[in-house]
């Protein structure tokens, strides 16, 4: 896979971004909360496990 096969990926990462990717259970949550991903600190590696945790905003 070269530079080229993920364009998004690269804007993303080249502008600070971060990528979160293949959550489930996102249908069963409503529309307002306050998400925090929290990756594993792994050295040598520029990817990593998370546990996202979705916080509900009161209505």
């Amino acid at each position: 896979m070269g530079k080229e096969s993920l364009p998004v990926h690269q804007f993303w990462l080249g502008n600070d971004g971060v990528i979160v990717e293949n959550l489930r259970g996102l249908s069963e949550i409503p529309d307002s909360v306050e998400l925090s991903v929290l990756p594993l600190r792994l050295d040598g590696i520029d990817g990593s496990p998370v546990r996202a945790v979705a916080r509900f905003i009161g209505e």
